[in-house]
């Protein structure tokens, strides 16, 4: 039998990183970013426009925090 080991992720893997924003996203309004495939939700506080590429900053719970 084969089993699948599960790979815990750190937030720190994301810090640095750049994502591409799928929405505008401002301080006080969240939106998505798409981020190796994947969408996330993002949250910053200055604003973001749509399809702005954007660097992470940190991770809080599910939400990647991210500036221009």
């Amino acid at each position: 039998m084969l089993t699948a080991a599960k790979k815990k992720t750190s937030p720190l893997v994301f810090a640095g990183q750049v994502a591409v924003a799928l929405d505008e996203i401002s301080l006080g309004k969240k939106g998505f970013v798409r981020f190796h495939g994947e969408y996330w939700r993002a949250s910053s506080a200055v604003d973001i426009s749509l399809g702005q590429k954007v660097k992470i900053i940190s991770m809080e719970g599910l939400t990647l925090v991210v500036e221009p």
